[in-house]
């Protein structure tokens, strides 16, 4: 099916979303909510959707690595990050939601009317969360991947 559907497309490669869409270079790409918004402030026409096959859904986070030397300044700048107005001031940056509450007061209110931010209702049955592969099916998406590439 993949190898079929080839010759359809421009390319394989998640670098330069926002350029190519704003140019446009392409007629439609796979996004974030937040590189759709960066193109379509240069490019009015672009609309964001929810394919009907389905999407992934994906939810950013902060962590800290096991091995990190600063540990303590990672938890202040996390538990920075986690007050309401300074959670509200990213998500009005990078056009993301967030799940901090009380940050609603803090957010540009076309973010909840937005259905690239805030998923409609008809369309939630779409988002599908990303699961762990097995390693033997990391294997055969390797062995498939490499050979669509070539």
């Amino acid at each position: 099916m993949l190898l079929k559907q080839k010759p359809l497309l421009a390319m394989y490669n998640s670098d330069g979303t926002i350029e190519r869409m704003a140019a446009g270079e392409v007629a439609m790409h796979q996004q974030w909510n937040g590189a759709f918004h960066r193109a379509h402030a240069q490019r009015a026409t672009l609309t964001y959707v929810y394919p009907k096959e389905g999407i992934n859904l994906f939810i950013d986070n902060f962590a800290i690595p096991k091995d990190a030397s600063n540990v303590e300044e990672a938890h202040v700048f996390i538990n920075w990050m986690m007050q309401p107005e300074n959670i509200a001031a990213a998500s009005n940056f990078a056009k993301y939601n967030n799940a901090i509450a009380g940050s609603d007061p803090f957010m540009d209110k076309a973010l909840f009317d937005d259905p690239a931010i805030n998923t409609p209702q008809d369309k939630l049955a779409r988002l599908t969360p990303f699961k762990l592969c097995s390693p033997k099916a990391l294997a055969l998406r390797s062995k498939v991947w490499t050979k669509l590439k070539k």
